[in-house]
């Protein structure tokens, strides 16, 4: 028999503590001065550290190649972006270092630090030890865009104050290079962002957290990454088209997705996503798979107290994608657990427990013609979610389906049922299913129940199959079963009790 145990939230923070060590990113470094041909202290050059005068003409006259920018504690002001495009071997680092950016009005640009784009990436950047001040009214630009071909190290970055101007949101993270890497360790913007219906900017809807873009095509680790309240997505990759490895972070609150992944072999683990502060107008998906192939969701809790969309969504665009040991937690607001949309091929959900306490779908497969597998695996489901509306634990529309040592348990009202199979030729193997009326429910055809368990906390029966042909073998099935159908039920070695 499988075993489940469902990790406390402080077991799983404590876990995440290490998370960095474990995948081999270092935090927050000193850069060696070895490094570079130029190390330059800012405030020796006349860069002003109480905030009075923008400390941009300085970056531009100072940065370049090989050079390393030190900003020691103080506060910074700018009033225009700097921009770097092109170089090699550039570094900022702060410490104790805050970049206070003027107001809506007042700043020129879309960034403070605009380094590298797209058509003219730089190479090897290094930025650590910065906080962005927001806290003054109707201020918020791009902290940090960076678009670098390979070697980009961003680590220990706090944007403070929520990001009220209506513009794009503190970051933009790419890897152009297909054979690139780069790692964002510690950036922290846990205080979100206005709508831009709230704000003097104009961009549509309002900020994201954090961007990773098309242009990105080699691979980047986000390592405690900490988003929180952004209007629009929390941390978009969606359109990635390298790879993305979200490793830990909190992530809430956000709308559309607190996080968007997409692209090649893109992964999320160890992430912690929450939504207890829902807004009444915007869907607030947790997790949403976009587009690609290799994707993949790993140990992770995505916690929905106030459910106000799917706790992960996985689209059309998805070639594959696996789930593996997810935590799921459903308030009682009629929300899913995970959607797979119809033209996403390959889906498998392995060890991961789902607890639903609102009506609706906890579980809703969509199918066609040309859908792939859907696999789910040791998995466990179970809450207070009650059958209002009609809607089943899982409903699961695709052919070929199999269903594998899945136990659930749904004792809440109103007609809920367990699994409800509509797929052809599906597979219900070593499982447990008990509702509160008839828990399995059958309309496809040719499907096969075998060594499972069915019991209902009414008086119904465990097994209601209509016009299909459905074999049930070594089955325990309390108050037996019906066929309210022409189809055929072929049944044999099994156990009404």
């Amino acid at each position: 028999m499988v075993h489940f145990t469902r990790p406390s939230r402080r077991a799983f923070l404590a876990a995440t503590a290490s998370v960095a060590a474990t995948v081999g990113v270092s935090g927050t470094t000193t850069a060696s001065t070895s490094t570079y041909d130029t190390v330059v202290d800012l405030t020796t050059k006349g860069a002003d550290p109480t905030g009075s005068a923008s400390i941009t003409p300085y970056l531009r006259r100072y940065a370049g190649d090989d050079t390393l920018i030190r900003l020691p504690q103080g506060r910074y002001r700018m009033a225009e972006q700097f921009r770097l495009t092109g170089f090699r071997n550039f570094a900022v680092e702060g410490t104790n270092a805050t970049i206070v950016p003027d107001d809506y009005w007042g700043f020129t640009g879309i960034a403070c630090f605009k380094l590298g784009t797209a058509s003219d990436p730089g190479r090897d950047l290094r930025i650590s030890g910065l906080d962005f001040d927001f806290t003054a009214p109707q201020t918020g630009v791009r902290a940090i865009q960076a678009q670098v071909s390979d070697g980009l190290h961003v680590s220990d970055v706090d944007v403070v104050g929520q990001h009220d101007s209506g513009t794009w949101g503190p970051a933009l993270f790419d890897v152009t290079d297909p054979a690139g890497y780069g790692a964002v360790d510690g950036f922290r913007a846990m205080d979100g962002a206005a709508r831009s219906s709230d704000a003097p900017g104009d961009i549509p809807l309002g900020p994201t957290g954090c961007l990773v873009t098309r242009a990105h095509r080699g691979t980047i680790d986000l390592v405690h990454v900490n988003l929180n309240g952004f209007p629009d997505n929390g941390l978009y990759a969606g359109n990635a088209r390298g790879t993305v490895n979200v490793v830990g972070g909190y992530y809430s609150n956000s709308t559309i997705s607190n996080v968007r992944i997409g692209g090649t072999d893109s992964t999320i683990r160890w992430a912690q996503v929450v939504v207890d502060d829902p807004v009444s107008d915007l869907n607030q998906r947790g997790i949403r798979l976009d587009a690609g192939s290799g994707l993949q969701v790993r140990d992770s809790v995505v916690d929905l107290q106030t459910p106000n969309g799917a706790a992960i969504d996985v689209l059309d665009g998805v070639d594959d994608a696996l789930l593996d040991n997810v935590d799921v937690t459903l308030g009682a607001a009629p929300s899913p657990a995970l959607v797979v949309h119809p033209d996403a091929h390959r889906v498998v959900v392995k060890y991961t427990d789902i607890e639903a306490n609102g009506s609706g779908y906890a579980v809703d497969v969509r199918g066609n013609s040309s859908s792939g597998l859907f696999d789910m695996y040791g998995c466990k489901l179970r809450g207070d979610a009650t059958g209002e509306g009609g809607y089943a634990a899982i409903h699961c529309e695709r052919d070929g389906a199999a269903f594998r040592w899945v136990y659930v348990d749904q004792p809440g009202g109103h007609h809920r049922r367990a699994l409800d199979l509509r797929g052809d030729d599906c597979v219900v193997y070593k499982g447990r299913y008990t509702a509160h009326e008839y828990p399995i429910v059958n309309y496809g055809s040719g499907s096969r129940i075998v060594d499972s368990y069915a019991s209902v906390y009414e008086d119904t029966v465990s097994l209601l199959t209509y016009d299909s042909d459905l074999e049930v073998a070594r089955t325990t099935l309390e108050n037996g079963y019906l066929n309210e159908g022409t189809g055929s039920l072929t049944a044999y070695g099994n156990t009404i009790i």
